[in-house]
């Protein structure tokens, strides 16, 4: 340190935050991209729970989890004839 001076040093520092700062944006909000996912629209049966969804994110919660399609995981759903057919877990997701 004594060689490179007060600037020097200030600089050094000054690049490794920016790219350290950098990866972490990388990181954690570059979002993939999905392809692949079919359009489709939401029989309206009944009116959405709400008019906004908000998901707190954290490690292990994923988003493109709750476009996939699951067999019905509600009780009580294996007296239904269509319980193993797959369907969104949140269906209102995606509707219009």
């Amino acid at each position: 340190m004594a060689r490179m001076g007060r600037l020097g040093f200030l600089a050094v520092a000054v690049a490794f935050h920016l790219i350290y700062a950098y990866s972490i944006f990388d990181i954690y909000f570059v979002s993939p991209i999905v392809s692949g996912m079919r359009e489709y629209s939401v029989v309206h049966q009944q009116e959405a729970p709400a008019k906004r969804l908000v998901l707190f994110v954290g490690d292990g919660l994923r988003a493109d989890k709750a476009f996939q399609y699951f067999p019905n995981p509600s009780p009580g759903a294996e007296q239904e004839a269509d319980w193993q057919e797959p369907r969104p877990l949140a269906p209102f997701l995606r509707s219009r």
